[in-house]
């Protein structure tokens, strides 16, 4: 029998970021920056979806309640000058588990050994978040 053992020969491996490949959430960094009490945000967060609810809203997003909470931080000033590149620069700041990012470099090169060349398999990994 000639050719790929396999049919499937991706394999796709899923991850979610906060405290699943870092130790804090990744707006750690953006509190600290800008004098934000991160359990005072989430308790605002968390009060959000009643409150729209209660004024007639149909549905509430809770993924992203706190992203548009955070744009109500920009309004008001306490996130003043707020902009990508700010958010890049405090991506650097997020703290990730022991082992990160060389794990991403290990598993690339186990993917490019003989045995996995051999059955032309390839890892592939996506992180998903509605994060930062």
């Amino acid at each position: 029998m000639a050719g790929n053992l396999f049919v499937q020969n991706t394999i796709a491996v899923i991850w979610d970021f906060d405290k699943t490949l870092s130790r804090t959430y990744m707006q750690a960094p953006l509190f600290a920056r800008y004098g934000v009490n991160e359990k005072e945000f989430w308790e605002e967060v968390n009060g959000l979806e009643p409150f729209y609810l209660s004024a007639g809203a149909k549905r509430v997003s809770k993924e992203t309640l706190y992203l548009n909470h955070i744009l109500t931080y920009v309004r008001r000033g306490i996130s003043k000058d707020l902009s990508n590149a700010l958010l890049r620069e405090l991506g650097a700041e997020i703290a990730l588990y022991d082992g990160l990012p060389q794990f991403f470099e290990a598993a690339k090169a186990m993917s490019e050994s003989p045995t996995f060349k051999l059955h032309d398999i390839t890892v592939e990994h996506y992180i998903v978040s509605t994060g930062l």
